[in-house]
């Protein structure tokens, strides 16, 4: 289901053939299923960038599976020192599949104290971050809470607003609501606003502590 409909979004989007814009990266999970579907239906060549975050959330999981049977990975700092020098490794290697390959296997040398052949991530010198998509999950998310998943709102007339809802948060913030109101003249309510300029506020907040991770 979820191939088909990453395929269709890809391949079949009105927007984007109006706009004459073609697709030529997709950034996801590792699952594979979503770059073959979109293959099989373009002739264009389609690229696919692994997302980030899921890299890493594989990464860290193969860690503690390893942790079950050597007893060395129990050790308190082990796993979040590999999971930081394969970050290291990935930031300071995009879209560099040789060098990445190569600084990989480094890494075990690294942990043993042999740096000859660390290069620059051993020293972290470089801040550059990888393909992420971050923003979508973001946008899945805020659609998920105006429209719960365990209920059927996609054949109910509030779909759209819904959706429409959902944009506006993720582009303008919630300083939508009030302006939203004063539109249909409607009064916001006496805690709107100030719940709105909050709710920005945190945002702000966790937009900058995201650029630090």
């Amino acid at each position: 289901m979820e191939a088909d409909v990453g395929a269709e979004l890809v391949n079949e989007s009105t927007i984007l053939k109006e706009t004459g814009l073609n697709v030529r990266v997709l950034i996801g999970d590792e699952d594979s299923s979503t770059i073959a579907a979109v293959r099989r239906g373009n002739d264009e060549t389609i690229f696919k960038l692994a997302d980030n975050n899921h890299l890493k959330k594989h990464f860290s999981k193969d860690l503690y599976e390893l942790q079950k049977t050597f007893k060395e990975m129990k050790k308190r700092d082990v796993i979040p020192h590999l999971k930081k020098c394969f970050n290291y490794a990935v930031a300071q290697n995009k879209g560099k599949s040789v060098e990445l390959a190569s600084t990989l296997r480094t890494i075990p040398d690294h942990v043993f104290g042999k740096h000859e052949n660390c290069g620059a991530w051993c020293h972290r010198d470089s801040n550059d971050i990888a393909a992420s998509s971050q923003a979508n999950e973001s946008l899945n998310n805020i659609m998920a809470h105006k429209a719960p998943k365990n209920r059927c709102y996609s054949l109910s007339e509030s779909a759209d607003f819904r959706w429409a809802s959902a944009v506006c948060a993720k582009n303008d913030g919630q300083q939508y609501l009030p302006r939203v109101s004063a539109k249909l003249c409607i009064s916001p309510g006496k805690h709107m606003e100030s719940f709105a300029i909050m709710q920005d506020k945190q945002r702000a907040r966790r937009a900058e502590l995201a650029k630090l991770q």
